[in-house]
């Protein structure tokens, strides 16, 4: 082990160079009680300064004068990497530069010896003379390493790799690495090889920092006895795990190896991982390394030296590559190296989303991340929102989707373009898929119209002839896509109602056909996918195993009819909007300006179209801003635009964390579902919308609690929310501001319900989200209640179920028991239809079904009751009979026996449905028409009208 001793006449050492400050030690040659000036240049620029005047134990410890020759010198803020590597140290009295100091160093040649003979392995550099057949193996192979070996590029030692040391060196060396290392590198904490991480070694041995040794040299002395780890990278646990229970055969001379040491000299050689998510023999064969290159440390070498593209946002990009990281950092890292090693075209972007990963997953990605535009996301956003992010900041003409469990092969991408540039018609393109053995996975993508979908030659030989031709497909997978930016965007992209996964591919390829381009399949373009890497890792949590066929059931509703033929694809059109609605909002500089904050995820339901539309019919007068607590989407606000038919071209979207100190709206909206607003006011005129006062949890009141202070004027849906916003409000003390029961728009439906002919069947109809949660909408109770009321009707009754299934696994296990309830029923349920199918579903229904609250005591639990009712309004529009839960606010927009009817539970539901379904012609006509009047006083005419006298005059209620 290296000692400072105080025989050798040192000069000075630098500890620690960085972005912040510049740390070490210099001590004048013979007048050792003398104080020394230091300077940092950068650039021959005097940037900052000080005195080596600091006291240091392990200088007095070693002889250094009274051992006061220490700095640290604080660097002014804002350098970036590439100023770093530009810094240097000088003594101020001689201007000579620190780093060229002699440092110190053990005095004896048998000291030296040992230790270069530690860092010299035999075995290991006569193995590379063998594959580098440079020339027969020399009787002397160390002196053969100090003469030639390391010119050529051989490496001593599996932990000291040549090129890596001398690149970290930073300048040409004239004796060989070792030698140099022992008398310079080792003291300037240089590391020889990717996998011996300094940092991370002195973290967790504070001795060994302390006595200023090497990590590698202390590593190499001492792992033998102790259980030691030299980088986060090698995963020593589950490594041993994989040794323990493989069938290789190892002689007892390699297993007293350190675990580390095994897998470089021995273990990658029999495919032993080092860590969960790297392959050595896989990523060995698809970079093309020589047999005796270990791949771990090439790959780690390669995140390290290749710089080969800028980061300048100026630099022009032609293709923005998309990568999704969730705590797979490791996977995402060697996509970007083949990436990297196998794409010929150089005007292109990365844009890696990580959606959500752990800290140190995220770290370790911004730490290794070549040159790539990194968005963090809080947390886990789903594949497509995650993706549409990603596009928000692209620059190019085309965009990539790229799995970080795909790997691309040389020549993947030319391809692809070509295809898309000799045929205007084509609006994507995508690769052969392989496995990791080889074999094909897909050559593009078939779908039926039961929703299954057909990897085309799944299981069969990659070079097999019936897939060695282009042709155009229903969907490539987009773990590697291309598609035109423009295309993207004018289809809405992924489509948030397949949130969090599966089937959002497949669902933008089939978009594309409604736009007349179309997918083709190209088979000179190759990626390795190892499928599932992400979504199969259970570790993860993110409960997949239902998604899929509940997604499926959501794809066949929109697309079946249009697969089988029988749609000609008018109904699917409607997906796309014929206003440009993903496009940059409009700048309205003349304008006023409005602000809402919503503190829910951005999904179809009753709060989003009230809360959206504020800013609908302020268009002509204010621009908007949608803040959110989560980063999200222009194409995820545009497609909730197209579901709730509400022009929001004027509206940008922004998470809650971009507020600046500067914004000033002149109106802003808070919507919460407490009777504390989640955020301060930020307004010129500020109005809290409270849904409903849910119970708060103590920690909420304490994060809120000055919040309703600065809000000027509280608006509510209904009455029901005005009395409970008292109690609630008389509990904690509170004055409320003033109050105004703004009721929500209701979207009136053109045409009109049609009675039901003798011989068809009786419709009844419910909207509303699907979630077990809070404010459940009860299809389970409606499903009982219709299940009795088939035994007393004579005539055919259907139960259409309609509404908006989220990413959440409750609300998917939710659907599934409602479905298992409903299997021998005439009940159908309508999942993420667009406004117009719910359209199409009123103006065939008789009688429209609402529960919410349903088995519950409205005086306990009056959150769980419905608070207004948009969709009892809607289905009153179409002349539909509303039969609802008398308690909550139905019973404002409902008269009794007038309009409709009010009931009190599940049982009155049934009977008062038996009675009406027998109830003359003419009574039903009447109460038809009177329900239609009644869903006229809540237009969007009438509601634009109240709020603006709102706005105008906000304390006056």
């Amino acid at each position: 082990m290296f000692k400072m001793k105080a025989r050798r006449k040192i000069r000075g050492h630098i500890d620690a160079l960085s972005s912040t400050v510049a740390e070490g030690w210099v001590i004048h040659r013979t007048q050792h009680n003398k104080r020394l000036g230091v300077e940092v240049r950068l650039r021959d620029q005097i940037i900052a300064s000080g005195q080596a005047d600091v006291f240091r134990s392990d200088l007095l410890a070693n002889g250094f004068g009274d051992g006061r020759h220490g700095f640290s010198i604080a660097l002014p803020p804002g350098l970036s990497n590439t100023d770093c590597s530009s810094l240097k140290v000088f003594e101020v009295e001689t201007g000579t530069e620190v780093g060229t100091f002699n440092v110190a160093t053990t005095e004896t040649k048998e000291e030296l010896d040992a230790i270069w003979g530690l860092l010299f392995d035999k075995s290991h550099y006569a193995i590379q003379l063998k594959h580098s057949k440079e020339e027969p193996l020399p009787t002397d192979l160390a002196n053969h390493f100090r003469r030639k070996g390391w010119k050529l590029g051989l490496n001593p030692h599996p932990l000291f790799d040549t090129d890596f040391y001398i690149d970290q060196v930073g300048q040409p060396v004239t004796v060989d690495p070792i030698s140099h290392f022992l008398e310079n590198g080792q003291h300037q904490l240089l590391s020889p090889h990717p996998l011996c991480d300094i940092d991370f070694y002195y973290n967790n041995r504070i001795d060994v920092r302390d006595a200023r040794v090497h990590p590698l040299i202390h590593y190499l002395q001492n792992s033998d006895r102790e259980n030691l780890r030299l980088s986060p990278l090698f995963e020593d646990d589950a490594y041993n795990h994989a040794y323990t229970h493989s069938n290789g055969s190892y002689d007892a001379a390699r297993e007293r190896e350190p675990l580390l040491l095994h897998y470089l000299k021995f273990g990658w050689r029999e495919g032993l991982r080092p860590h969960a998510s790297f392959e050595p023999l896989l990523y060995q064969r698809l970079a093309n390394l020589d047999a005796g290159i270990e791949p771990y440390s090439h790959f780690l070498k390669t995140l390290t030296l290749q710089k080969t593209h800028s980061s300048d946002t100026q630099r022009s990009v032609r293709f923005s590559i998309i990568i999704l990281n969730l705590n797979k950092t490791m996977l995402t890292l060697q996509c970007l190296v083949f990436l990297r090693m196998f794409t010929a075209f150089t005007d292109y972007e990365v844009i890696i989303v990580d959606n959500g990963s752990g800290w140190d997953e995220f770290s370790l990605l911004c730490q290794y991340g070549l040159d790539t535009r990194i968005i963090r996301l809080e947390r886990n956003l789903g594949f497509g929102e995650g993706n549409n992010i990603g596009t928000d900041v692209a620059r190019g003409e085309f965009l990539v989707f790229l799995n970080n469990d795909a790997f691309v092969t040389r020549g993947w991408l030319e391809p692809l373009v070509l295809a898309l540039e000799t045929d205007v018609s084509v609006g994507a393109a995508g690769p052969k898929f392989l496995y990791a053995n080889g074999t094909l996975q897909e050559a593009g993508g078939i779908l039926s119209s039961c929703g299954a979908s057909i990897q085309r030659g799944k299981g069969l030989d990659a070079g097999n002839e019936l897939f060695s031709d282009s042709c155009v497909v229903d969907y490539c997978s987009a773990a590697t896509l291309l598609i035109r930016t423009e295309s993207f965007r004018r289809i809405l992209g992924y489509d948030l109602c397949f949130d969090p996964a599966y089937y959002e591919d497949a669902d933008l390829c089939l978009k594309l056909r409604l736009i007349d381009q179309k997918v083709l399949y190209v088979p000179t373009s190759e990626v390795v996918h190892l499928e599932h890497a992400t979504a199969g890792d259970r570790s993860l949590g993110l409960a997949m195993e239902s998604v899929s066929q509940t997604n499926r059931v959501k794809f066949v509703a929109r697309w079946g009819k249009f697969l089988a033929g029988r749609s000609d694809g008018t109904t699917e059109r409607q997906l796309i909007p014929s206003r440009s609605a993903s496009s940059a909002p409009k700048q309205h500089t003349h304008l006023k300006r409005l602000g809402l904050y919503t503190p829910y995820p951005l999904t179809p339901g009753g709060g989003e179209r009230y809360l959206l539309s504020l800013a609908a019919v302020l268009r002509a007068d204010y621009s908007c801003t949608l803040f959110t607590p989560d980063q999200h989407s222009r194409e995820r606000l545009a497609t909730l635009a197209r579901e709730l038919d509400l022009p929001l071209d004027h509206v940008k979207i922004e998470p809650w964390k971009n507020v600046g100190q500067a914004d000033k709206f002149d109106v802003f909206v808070c919507m919460s579902n407490e009777i504390l607003p989640a955020v301060p006011a930020i307004g010129r005129s500020n109005i809290f919308l409270c849904q409903f006062p849910f119970p708060m949890l103590p920690g909420v009141y304490a994060r809120d609690w000055g919040n309703l202070s600065g809000y000027d004027a509280m608006i509510v849906y209904s009455q029901f929310v005005v009395d409970h916003a008292m109690q609630g409000a008389k509990r904690l003390g509170l004055i409320l501001p003033p109050c105004h029961i703004l009721s929500p728009p209701v979207p009136q439906v053109l045409g009109l319900s049609q009675p039901s002919q003798a011989q068809d069947p009786i419709r009844i109809v419910n909207v509303g989200r699907f979630t077990p949660a809070g404010h459940c909408k009860r299809q389970d109770v409606m499903i009982e209640a219709f299940r009795e009321l088939l035994e007393q009707v004579q005539r055919p009754v259907e139960l259409h179920l309609a509404g908006a299934l989220g990413s959440l696994a409750l609300d998917r296990d939710y659907l599934a028991s409602l479905q298992r309830a409903a299997r021998d029923l005439p009940v159908s349920f309508h999942l993420n239809v667009t406004p117009e199918q719910i359209h199409t579903l009123y103006r065939g229904a008789s009688v429209y079904w609402h529960m919410t609250g349903a088995n519950d005591d409205v005086r306990h639990k009056p959150e769980r009751f419905e608070h207004f009712g948009i969709t009892i309004g809607e289905a009153m529009s179409a002349g539909v009979i509303p039969i609802s839960l008398r308690f909550g606010g139905p019973s404002e927009i409902i008269s009794d026996a007038t309009n409709g009817f009010l009931v009190s539970d599940a049982d009155e539901l049934r009977d008062r449905t038996v009675s009406l379904l027998s109830s003359t012609d003419r009574h039903l006509i009447d109460m038809r028409a009177a329900a239609r009047r009644r869903a006229a006083d809540f237009s969007i005419d009438h509601f634009e009208t109240h709020l603006r006298s709102i706005i105008k005059n906000p304390t006056q209620s």
